[in-house]
């Protein structure tokens, strides 16, 4: 009661404040209070699994905000209260956000604009408050949280995904990563009560983000970069039963081999670093269909560079990481397909003495 009470006056102080340095503020008293809520469910849940008359697991409460049934009271639940302020945060950067203001007119203005430092100070820090609610919340109560906090985290990773001219992440698409890798690493996506559901839904965001970067005109700018990183986030953060979906997996493959063909060598080099490590992932389920599909292709842009030399030190990286991803195929392949490989570092390494 108190800590809603908190949030709520915290939630007024941001909607009347504008100065940067108070919402910070506010924001990371949000984060206390959610600290606090997770380690008092923590401590009901550990004080429940050494009660001897809580021994059996199924007769264990539910602790955390929704119980058994998923419910969250307006006024009276702490998720709720943060997802608000939350929101109130994230859509006055991204009026877009919001389902009701979606196509008035004057809201794509700001569509794929660099945010200043405070804005992306602001969106980060609800971005990491986001990415904490679930560990609040009981197996149900995760599940009813679970679409809000996916769509609020890759809706801003898709409004801010733009390239910059040295390749790097902007702030917030990196913030909106790192808070993907967080909800999707909770341990509700394991929980007994819950997993079933997280799966159906994070198949849903995976696919949407994969939707976002569908080349259908408006969508062309976003950049190749963050699509990848993503979709490499959900290989290494979920389970197989994810990202191993056919239909997702094939959609997933494609988008490397887009980047491979890119004229971008930005886009190719970020290409090969993540491939290198799907391609060691220890699951064959998940690694193998990506190996299959690409490693041909990896090899002939190799060879292709016995007839076009580098003109770049950026191009001549992007060889440089090439190799490094054959080799760690060589490692991988079984004994009949290593010569090839073999042969085909060898000619591109020695093609590279004479650049």
């Amino acid at each position: 009661e108190l800590g809603v009470e908190l949030l709520n006056v915290l939630h007024r102080l941001i909607l009347t404040r504008e100065s940067p340095a108070i919402q910070l503020a506010a924001l990371e008293v949000v984060r206390q209070i959610l600290f606090a809520s997770q380690e008092h469910v923590k401590e009901k849940r550990r004080s429940a699994e050494v009660d001897d008359g809580a021994s059996e697991k199924e007769t264990l409460p539910e602790f955390g905000e929704g119980k058994d049934t998923g419910g969250l009271v307006p006024g009276k639940s702490l998720v709720f209260a943060t997802l608000e302020l939350c929101v109130c945060i994230l859509v006055r950067q991204f009026p877009q956000l919001n389902p009701k203001l979606t196509g008035s007119p004057g809201i794509r203005a700001r569509k794929h604009q660099l945010l200043s430092q405070n804005e992306n100070q602001l969106v980060s820090a609800a971005l990491v408050i986001l990415s904490d609610v679930p560990a609040v919340c009981s197996p149900e109560g995760s599940v009813s949280v679970l679409p809000t906090i996916l769509y609020l985290v890759i809706g801003v990773l898709r409004e801010t995904a733009v390239k910059l001219p040295d390749g790097q992440l902007p702030l917030t698409v990196a913030a909106s990563l790192q808070a993907l890798k967080g909800v999707l690493s909770s341990p509700m996506a394991q929980a007994e009560k819950s997993q079933t559901a997280w799966t159906q839904l994070l198949c849903s965001a995976l696919a949407t983000i994969l939707d976002c970067w569908d080349s259908d005109g408006a969508q062309q700018e976003l950049d190749e970069v963050s699509l990848l990183t993503a979709i490499t986030v959900f290989i290494f953060s979920t389970s197989p039963e994810v990202t191993t979906i056919e239909c997702l997996q094939k959609r997933c493959i494609e988008k490397f081999n887009f980047a491979l063909e890119s004229k971008d060598p930005v886009v190719q080099l970020k290409c090969y670093q993540l491939l290198f490590s799907i391609f060691q992932c220890p699951n064959r389920a998940v690694s193998h269909p990506y190996i299959h599909s690409l490693a041909s292709l990896i090899v002939s842009k190799l060879q292709e560079t016995e007839k076009t030399k580098p003109e770049t030190v950026a191009e001549l990286q992007v060889v440089q990481e090439g190799i490094k991803v054959v080799a760690a195929l060589i490692a991988l392949a079984k004994e009949e397909h290593r010569k090839c490989l073999h042969h085909a570092i060898w000619c591109t390494d020695c093609k590279k003495l004479c650049w």
